[in-house]
């Protein structure tokens, strides 16, 4: 059980660190695109 947890833990960690990720890069293209 702890084994399980402990991984279960760990994957939603990689697929924050994923959502994170594609947030930021969404973000990041749209300033770009902004006009200056």
């Amino acid at each position: 059980m702890e084994f399980d947890t402990k991984n279960l833990l760990c994957m939603n960690n990689v697929m924050q660190m994923e959502v994170i990720d594609k947030v930021k890069r969404y973000f990041y293209t749209k300033r770009t695109k902004l006009p200056t």
